[in-house]
């Protein structure tokens, strides 16, 4: 009875594993010229994940000898490894990576776990406590590289990066769920849900204070003493490149006590022009304004796109659309122009005027206030025409994304629903209302009439105000 119930004990901790363990159904190979040695890199990915999987060696490839070169050491003894592209999760074990979910655009988790291959745990007692400092330097790095030149980063995927480690701070997390990563005599917090995110901000705080060729200089100390195990030679290290009080600097982040220098609500972006307040505080810009220099283009478009947001004449060709939600010059006639009168609503958002303009085969939809509500403010769009086409798209200020598309069919409202091929949307919110979109991705070939509502609510979804709204005919025709 005994041999029994160690043999079923036996077959389902197998069952267990073999459950646990991924399919993989194919497979793509290549390899990368580093240092030592030339490195064979295996992708291993599920049905349907091709794509994902030609990003991540692409990237892989370009990204190893990129890392050894910023941090000035090789990568470690390995002659072969492998990517394994899961639906969720990311570790690190030496000879093999795991990575989900992965797109292409979305390098984030993949970064991150190449870095460990240089910044490893050694499972020492004393580095225990060092985790805020590894887990974001593995976050952070591949932000570093690019501003100093050893990689190139799209704007999108620089976007990505950021957030995927929740660089933007929600007011309505509870500060329990956000405490100080190291406790009073040294004691670490346990994880929690906002860890990644906050060792993040760490290291973006550190970058901003010490300067790109500082920071640079900080890591390359780091790593001739890793494994690190003691916080004051991190902090010997910051006095020794900038001296200032860095205990000041990180309290309520890094060290207990009440945020002092830079806080919570540093991380919001107060003027919608996707530069947080803390970003404009290191580059100067104003945190009140959406276009500190006056010439037509968002700080954090100018930013993402290698332009100047304090120079005016840092700025792209004219008739250049940017979709940032300012008011850049345009030297094209509208479509269609209205205007609404002021106060005909009882909403914190009063919309001035709209405006619609051809751009190929999309319409670009503007809208100008006399009042622009910086709070949670919803963006709805209702399409219709003769046939009887009805669409509802929707967005919010704080995401660029749509935040919905929503049809009628046979008379009741399906919201949310998935559409395929996905319709080509941008939107932009700050000193006015942008969105670019295409007709035919919606069935629209003729006229049809266009109905744009600025309302909001607050931040948990629950209290609403009421919306101005204003409605126009859209003369159309499929080129």
């Amino acid at each position: 009875m005994k041999q029994l119930i160690k043999f079923w004990k036996a077959f389902y901790i197998l069952c267990t594993i073999l459950i646990s363990i991924p399919a993989f159904s194919s497979t793509l190979s290549g390899s990368v010229r580093l240092k030592k040695r030339t490195l064979h890199i295996k992708i291993s990915y599920p049905a349907g994940s091709r794509e994902q999987a030609r990003y991540c060696l692409n990237w892989s490839r370009k990204y190893l000898p990129a890392v050894e070169r910023f941090v000035g050491r090789p990568f470690p003894n390995f002659k072969k490894i492998e990517i394994r592209i899961l639906k969720g999760g990311a570790s690190n074990k030496g000879t093999w990576i795991e990575i989900g979910p992965v797109k292409p655009g979305h390098p984030a988790l993949l970064f991150h776990e190449l870095n460990h291959y240089w910044f490893r745990y050694y499972l020492k007692a004393k580095e225990k406590d060092q985790g805020w400092l590894i887990e974001g330097l593995m976050s952070f790095l591949p932000l570093a590289m690019h501003h100093s030149g050893y990689i190139r980063l799209s704007p999108s995927e620089i976007c990505s990066i950021y957030g995927s480690w929740i660089f933007r701070y929600w007011p309505t997390v509870p500060k329990k769920m956000s405490p100080p990563l190291i406790y009073a005599q040294g004691k670490k917090w346990p994880r929690y849900p906002l860890f990644y995110a906050n060792t993040f901000k760490i290291q973006y705080i550190i970058y901003s204070e010490l300067g790109k060729r500082k920071y640079h200089s900080f890591l390359k100390n780091l790593i001739r003493i890793w494994p690190v195990t003691s916080l004051n030679k991190v902090i010997k290290i910051l006095n020794r490149l900038k001296k200032q009080n860095w205990h000041k600097v990180l309290r309520g982040w890094l060290f207990p006590g009440k945020f002092t220098s830079i806080k919570p609500g540093d991380f919001i972006d107060h003027d919608n022009d996707r530069l947080l307040t803390i970003q404009e505080r290191y580059r100067k810009t104003s945190p009140k304004k959406a276009d500190s220099d006056g010439d037509g283009y968002g700080d954090g478009w100018e930013v993402l796109n290698g332009f100047n947001p304090l120079n005016p004449r840092s700025r792209p060709a004219q008739n250049t659309i940017v979709i940032d939600g300012v008011l850049e010059p345009l030297n094209k006639k509208p479509i269609v122009q209205i205007t609404d009168p002021k106060g005909d609503a009882k909403s914190s958002t009063d919309i001035k005027s709209l405006q619609a303009f051809r751009i190929g085969d999309s319409i670009l939809l503007r809208c100008e206030f006399f009042r622009v509500e910086q709070r949670t403010t919803f963006h709805t769009i209702h399409l219709y025409d003769l046939n009887k086409t009805n669409y509802w798209l929707q967005t919010w200020n704080t995401r660029p994304d749509l935040y919905w598309i929503s049809t009628f069919e046979t008379g009741k409202f399906s919201k949310g629903r998935k559409y395929e091929p996905k319709p080509r949307l941008e939107n932009g919110f700050a000193n006015v209302f942008e969105m670019i979109f295409r007709p035919a991705d919606f069935g629209l070939h003729g006229k049809f009439r266009l109905t744009y509502f600025a309302g909001g609510c607050d931040a948990n979804g629950k209290k609403f105000w009421q919306s101005d709204s204003v409605k126009v005919f859209v003369p159309w025709s499929s080129r």
